[in-house]
């Protein structure tokens, strides 16, 4: 089941524009940015309803929308992810900070870097601790105070007394006076604008018994060191762990038990069960029980970032009780002499100067011993105020005075619209009169322009007719001289077929005559230059049909163009009709090729027979009859070679013969298909004329069923 969507689509929209003004806002370092957890709950706070706060499915929902965007904005380029102490913060991004209006700054980033800075990002704000939404604004009173006290003055420790009277006498009102005006402790806070707020101190110890004195000094009996600032941290870390202990858990039982089985194991560790989770406040985050145990949290309790963060704790905490003060009771020395009331008045809550005073007077009431206060500074401020109020008084008077122009202004103003507004009204009445005149005149000028629209079309309809009738004749034309084409093709066919047959007869002829007379060397040699030179004849006169084969083709190409320009409706079958006679050239020039190849073959034994025939010569001068014996039967294998060779030449031109004739046969079936296509375009346009002509008399359409029929008879004569 999907979640509800607890945000609304049009805030959820202004969340990139939220985070990304509220880190600019910030003016953060280079090394620093706006925590993950900060800016989830920021925009919680900002884009979610009470009642939907309490609601967990919708704040989940929420939660996950929200880091859907951050992720997004990383991802562009928006924001740039920090790691600091292992956790994730946010920055504005190189582009994002970069002058769009300076043409020179160019920001190149790396988009695979985005993407896996988007993904650690969602991980990274994925793990951690769901704080409450409380602490939002706490934490955002702690980033205040740092940014702050950022490069303030250093605390100056109070002067010791230099010179100590005896116990016995008491001090008199002149001499505190005296000592007191220039005292470190005073009642305003420290004017400097760099100075950093003091802190208030721990309360007095209570006396021992009534009868002492009130005014004995119980925080000054002894000098003691100032605290670290993160003493008061390491106090705020217990005193927010002791209160989420207080909280109630919704854990099974299991998970409590194997975590008070791993308390003894690690005594100095602090971790807790939360709702199904292990959170683990060193440090601080969650982890998810896996099959129902605790192995998971183990390993990480043993692993050494878990217990560097429990070393750094625990340091801390040592720090923190050295500087705590004792509790041990101090007895009081009744004759040491006695100090100076403090007396705050930066406190938290803001109060008016009527309960500062109060306060003060009630405080020297209740004191016994004689003590005076310098009021100068209150004095002071209390000039300084009044000289505020009557400026901001002069001030808010010219304001009223101002504004009150203003209205007036806009009064006037207001007058003026209406006027403006009332001749624009009238201005608009005649322009709609002007149009509605204007629409008339122009449906009358439609009106005539479909007129003379209609008369065109007639025109047009009679040019069409003549077109036609002349495409026809030209039809007509094409298919009287394709015939022709064909006829003569038919004739050079026959006549090549003819030529080759008495040709191969001859040269059957002229091997067996070579095979008579094989027996004078002389006799043989003659007569292979004349079959030679017979071939020579044989193979430019097939070079020369080639060559009339191949003008005709390309003067049927030239027709054929000019046949496409005048009508394109007949691409398809002149295209056939090309892709065939390509097909025959490409045939005619296979074979031409192929005798080529046997009149070099013929050539190179004839070179080869030669030279054995020399050699031979020379070694029947030298050798003895024996020799001439074995050279006669190297010869007449010769022979049967040649005979061999020559007998396989002609079957391999017999069977191409064959596919010639196959081709014929094939060409002879297409072309009357083609001739009965065109006499039904023919009777087809006859017929169209006749609907236009004649268009009230019923005319029977030729079914289209035969004209199916004839194009599949045509497609599977093409195929074969």
């Amino acid at each position: 089941m999907s979640r509800p969507l607890a945000m609304d689509l049009t805030r959820f929209s202004r969340i990139p524009e939220f985070v990304t003004k509220y880190i600019r806002e910030q003016n953060f370092d280079e090394d620093d940015g706006a925590h993950g957890r900060t800016l989830i709950r920021l925009c919680l706070e900002e884009f979610l309803d009470e009642t939907k706060r309490q609601d967990r499915e919708s704040m989940t929902a929420a939660k996950d929308e929200v880091i859907a965007s951050v992720k997004r904005l990383v991802a562009e380029g928006v924001l740039c992810l920090l790691k600091k102490d292992n956790k994730p913060h946010f920055r504005l991004g190189p582009e994002a900070l970069a002058d769009k209006n300076d043409k020179e700054s160019t920001i190149v980033v790396d988009a695979q870097q985005r993407g896996r800075d988007a993904e650690e990002a969602e991980t990274s704000m994925l793990e951690g601790e769901d704080t409450p939404l409380e602490e939002a604004e706490a934490d955002r009173h702690a980033a205040g105070y740092a940014e702050m006290t950022r490069g303030a003055r250093p605390f100056v420790p109070p002067p010791a007394e230099e010179d100590i009277s005896t116990p016995s006498r008491k001090r008199r009102r002149i001499e505190i006076a005296a000592s007191d005006s220039n005292s470190w402790n005073s009642i305003s806070p420290i004017p400097h604008p760099n100075s950093t707020p003091r802190r208030r101190r721990p309360p007095p110890v209570s006396p021992l018994s009534g009868s002492r004195r009130r005014s004995a000094p119980m925080d000054f009996l002894s000098p003691r060191k100032q605290r670290d600032p993160r003493d008061y941290e390491a106090e705020e870390q217990i005193r927010q762990q002791l209160f989420k202990q207080e909280m109630k858990d919704t854990s099974p039982p299991w998970l409590t038990q194997g975590l008070e089985m791993l308390r003894p194991r690690y005594p100095d560790d602090l971790f807790e069960a939360q709702n199904g989770m292990i959170q683990c406040l060193d440090c601080r985050r969650p982890f998810k029980p896996a099959n129902n145990g605790v192995s998971n949290f183990d390993t990480h309790l043993r692993s050494k970032t878990h217990r560097a963060c429990v070393s750094e704790r625990l340091r801390n905490m040592s720090t923190y009780q050295h500087t705590l003060p004792s509790t041990k009771m101090i007895d009081v020395d009744l004759n040491f002499q006695q100090a100076p009331l403090t007396v705050f008045a930066n406190k938290q809550q803001e109060r008016s100067v009527k309960d500062i005073a109060n306060e003060l007077f009630s405080k020297l009431d209740g004191d016994t011993g004689m003590t005076s206060i310098r009021l100068s500074m209150i004095d002071s401020r209390l000039a300084a105020m009044n000289n505020k109020v009557n400026e901001q008084r002069g001030h808010f008077d010219k304001v009223l005075e101002s504004s009150q122009k203003c209205n007036k202004d806009m009064k006037e103003k207001l007058n003026m619209l209406s006027d403006v507004i009332k001749s624009t009204e009238e201005k608009c009445e005649n322009q709609v009169r002007d149009f509605v005149k204007q629409v008339e005149t122009s449906d009358f000028k439609n009106g005539e322009q479909l007129r003379t629209m209609s008369r065109r079309m007639m025109d047009l309809e009679g040019r069409c007719e003549t077109k036609l009738s002349e495409t026809n004749t030209r039809i007509a034309r094409y298919n009287q001289r394709t015939l022709d084409q064909y006829d003569s093709t038919n004739e050079r066919i026959t006549k090549s077929e003819l030529e080759s047959k008495t040709k191969l007869e001859q040269l059957s002829s002229q091997i067996n005559q070579l095979v008579k007379k094989n027996k004078s060397q002389d006799e043989l040699i003659a007569k292979l230059d004349e079959v030679i030179a017979k071939f020579q004849s044989q193979a430019e006169e097939n070079r020369k049909d080639v060559q009339g084969l191949q003008e005709q083709s390309q003067e049927l190409e030239v027709r054929i163009k000019e046949l496409e320009r005048e009508n394109k409706g007949q691409e398809d079958e002149i295209q056939d009709l090309l892709a065939q006679t390509q097909l025959h050239t490409e045939e005619l020039q296979r074979q031409r090729d192929s005798e080529e190849n046997f009149m070099k073959t013929i050539r190179d034994q004839m070179q080869a027979h030669f030279e054995q025939t020399d050699r031979t010569i020379k070694k029947l001068s030298t050798e003895n009859e024996d020799r001439m014996e074995l050279m006669e039967q190297q010869m007449f294998n010769r022979i049967k070679a040649i005979e061999d060779h020559s007998s396989k030449k002609i079957r391999s031109l017999e069977k191409k013969y064959v596919e010639q004739k196959e081709n014929i046969d094939r060409f002879e079936i297409v072309v009357p298909t083609i001739l009965e296509d065109a006499r039904a375009r023919d009777e087809y346009l006859d017929e169209l004329a006749k609907l236009i002509t004649e268009p009230e008399e019923e005319v029977v359409y030729p079914s289209p069923k035969k004209e199916k029929a004839r194009r599949d008879v045509r497609r599977t004569s093409v195929a074969r």
